[in-house]
């Protein structure tokens, strides 16, 4: 684990390449059905989460969050568009896992996208967030949105500043320290695999042995 400064807090979040939306797609596949409907505004089947994740488009941008042991339990997606307005957009979508809750991971992935959008030119962001989301509502506010009523359900809106030196640096840091993070976590995952499958022969001849 790195040890130094980090942009955003103890968390070492990830910008998926495509190769790793399996990642992704294993991690909403863990999501029950009040999560589902918190994030889909649904109740997803499996099924209709495979199709949604097969067809994300090349110009989202997914941020995640893995653990020890290389699944993800927290991410972010970002889909871009330019409203009526001609304005550029990001809508996001949370989704952390019950287990993972409680330690401000959702705030740190909603920081970390304002910063990647801010820095990509996105003028604003929103996200739909359901009556009965109160969680969601909370952290919008908590973050800066502004929470209003729309037919859906309520909304939040947040008008991003231009970026800066700053935000810049902040956002290729992370991405650096995800990077070497990740890479770590692979290696040692991948150690441990190996020492695994070389001691399997070593305690079958003792378990023959033994007999």
């Amino acid at each position: 684990t790195l040890h130094f400064y980090q942009p955003f807090g103890d968390f070492v979040m990830n910008i998926l390449l495509a190769s790793k939306y399996d990642d992704y797609l294993e991690h909403l596949l863990a999501l029950d059905e009040d999560d589902r409907y918190f994030r889909f505004c649904s109740v997803l089947s499996d099924e209709a989460i495979e199709n949604y994740v097969g067809q994300i488009s090349s110009t989202d941008v997914i941020i995640a969050q893995y653990n020890e042991n290389l699944k993800i339990i927290g991410a972010v997606q970002l889909i871009f568009y330019k409203n009526a307005k001609n304005e550029r957009v990001a809508d996001f979508g949370i989704s952390v896992l019950k287990e993972s809750r409680g330690n401000g991971l959702a705030k740190k992935l909603l920081e970390r996208a304002i910063n990647y959008a801010k820095n990509h030119g996105v003028e604003k962001m929103c996200t739909l967030c359901l009556v009965t989301n109160r969680r969601m509502q909370h952290l919008a506010r908590n973050s800066g949105l502004t929470v209003q009523e729309s037919e859906e359900g309520k909304q939040a809106l947040l008008e991003l500043d231009s970026p800066n030196s700053v935000s810049i640096a902040e956002e290729v840091f992370a991405e650096y320290i995800g990077i070497c993070e990740l890479k770590n976590k692979e290696l040692s995952n991948f150690t441990a695999n190996m020492f695994e499958k070389l001691m399997y022969p070593m305690r079958l001849f003792k378990h023959l042995d033994a007999e």
